[in-house]
């Protein structure tokens, strides 16, 4: 009897020690972090992602990285971030390696370093991570950190945009339209520019108006330009706004309708678009779609004028002093 009473207390230790020790793992408190963050409770999480990240958990090193980053349950530090950062891309964990290029990229935290940001974008992407694969085109496209390859650039903006990734699409329609770093191509452009505009890419909605309006690479469709130039506009997009002020204006593709013309000069001219800050104050000058109002005439052309633009500056040098 003793001795079955002494093997069920051998057994009764070896499991709770086996409970503790399975309770002080980092996955545990990575996990109990991570309950704690879908919760709100920032400053909780934060101490049991700590606990992890300093077992060396690399999913915990990146979100306390993330909540330095962010300032979520601890005061905002970008050099903590990135201290936090570097321990879990040394562990090949692509979204670090990932947010750590952006830190290289844009001085947070660290040296601005575009060679850097272009070795953590590089590792990264080589594991497939589709944000990190646009960064880096991106760095080939402008030549930061590496020599200037538009070809290399389209490699991985495929890659990106192979995956969904709506900003890759885009510039990758860009560069068949242009012929950058590819033979140029205006069906293929339209083909990328429609998967980012089907994904809601507000300047991919634009260039794809524009393609449909000029007939490049598609049908030339007016009734197709001004589908997808609202909906860029809707989407608050300063120059789609201009535009289909414009196509107002002169009853381009919908019928002339002044009044509606001013509606979207005057969203595009309130975000400080020149131009349509310009022509918003031709309208109140010739009282196009609006009541006549020299006052608010000079207001608009001073706008416009102070970023620049030429034709409202020669305008107010006309005004009578």
């Amino acid at each position: 009897m003793n001795n079955i009473r002494n093997t069920l207390t051998t057994i009764t230790v070896a499991i709770c020690i086996a409970l503790f020790a399975a309770g002080c793992s980092p996955e545990y408190y990575y996990e109990k972090g991570k309950e704690l963050s879908k919760n709100g409770e920032y400053d909780k999480a934060f101490e049991y992602y700590q606990k992890a990240a300093e077992k060396g958990y690399a999913q915990a090193q990146f979100a306390l990285g993330i909540f330095y980053y962010s300032g979520n349950g601890v005061n905002k530090d970008y050099k903590q971030a990135v201290i936090w950062l570097h321990k879990a891309a040394e562990q090949e964990l692509a979204e670090a390696q990932y947010i750590l290029g952006g830190c290289y990229y844009t001085g947070k935290g660290v040296v601005k370093d575009y060679e850097q940001a272009v070795k953590w974008n590089q590792k990264a992407a080589e594991q497939g991570h589709a944000q990190a694969q646009f960064a880096l085109g991106c760095c080939y496209f402008a030549g930061n950190g590496v020599e200037k390859d538009f070809a290399e650039a389209v490699k991985w903006y495929r890659k990106a945009a192979d995956q969904g990734d709506a900003q890759a699409q885009f510039n990758l329609g860009f560069y068949y339209y242009n012929g950058y770093g590819v033979e140029k191509d205006l069906t293929e452009a339209v083909k990328w520019y429609r998967k980012a505009a089907d994904q809601g890419l507000a300047w991919a909605q634009l260039s794809l108006a524009g393609c449909y309006d000029m007939g490049d690479g598609v049908e030339k469709d007016l009734s197709k330009a001004i589908k997808w130039l609202r909906k860029a506009a809707e989407q608050g997009y300063d120059q789609a706004q201009f535009t289909l002020g414009l196509f107002y204006a002169g009853g381009y593709g919908v019928e002339k309708d002044l009044a509606e013309a001013v509606k979207w000069y005057r969203k595009a001219a309130d975000q400080g678009f020149a131009e349509a800050q310009y022509n918003l104050a031709l309208c109140y000058h010739n009282g196009d779609g609006v009541e006549k109002d020299l006052a608010e005439a000079v207001i608009w052309l001073r706008k416009a004028a102070d970023q620049g633009n030429a034709q409202a500056q020669n305008a107010l040098r006309k005004l009578p002093r």
